[in-house]
């Protein structure tokens, strides 16, 4: 016997077990819709004409254990695109990533998601622009480079993320760093002798943790 309270519908489902053993068990009704048996015939044949393939698509479903659900669709979907993904590069920016995996650029990259991607690191590819103080080298194993001497020449110094990433060390003497997000402060200030002045969008912070 079974107690349900509420407007939700159940009904009970008489079903097979593993062990050959039959049971019945009470089901939910509320995410379901019934099918009147004398429509089928109207609903294959709609299905036919909008979806071609949905008999292969059911059939895809059935062998990768998933069921045939909007979520079931989505993880079948995952599946077909974690299989052809190519070999990638390292790292690689989280939109490029997302789109190979996800539907779209844009789309939330789930666990699934990020194992089919496999050990490749997503970048957001934020770029930190700098006033450097005088005397601070940016060493990198590529060479090295005088920032302020570049900054007297463009006015300023961008630092991309995977220039971070790619081991990316500054050496000098600094008495501090200050963090500005408005760009009109950032440019005009006068910046005191020896801070190194950063301009830091409120939309991408995610190179800042790299800088400091």
């Amino acid at each position: 016997m079974s107690h349900a309270e509420g407007n939700t519908t159940y009904r009970l489902v008489r079903r097979m077990t593993g062990d050959g053993r039959e049971e019945v068990v009470v089901s939910g009704r509320r995410d379901e819709i019934g099918l009147a048996e004398e429509r089928r015939p109207a609903l294959v044949l709609l299905l036919e004409c909008v979806w071609p393939a949905w008999c292969e698509g059911l059939s895809d479903l059935t062998a990768h254990g998933l069921p045939p659900t909007p979520d079931g669709w989505s993880r079948l979907l995952d599946a077909r695109r974690a299989e052809g993904i190519p070999e990638l590069p390292e790292p690689l920016k989280r939109r490029t990533a997302a789109a190979l995996a996800a539907p779209h650029s844009k789309a939330t990259r789930t666990d699934a998601r990020r194992l089919a991607l496999g050990d490749v690191e997503a970048t957001h590819d934020g770029t930190v622009r700098l006033r450097p103080p005088v005397g601070l080298v940016a060493r990198t194993r590529r060479g090295d480079v005088d920032l302020p001497a570049v900054a007297s020449v463009l006015g300023e110094v961008a630092i991309p993320e995977r220039a971070s990433l790619d081991g990316l060390l500054f050496e000098g003497k600094l008495r501090g760093v200050l963090l500005v997000e408005n760009l009109g402060a950032w440019r005009d200030l006068h910046a005191p002798h020896g801070w190194l002045f950063a301009h830091v969008p409120g939309c991408d912070t995610s190179t800042v943790p790299r800088l400091l």
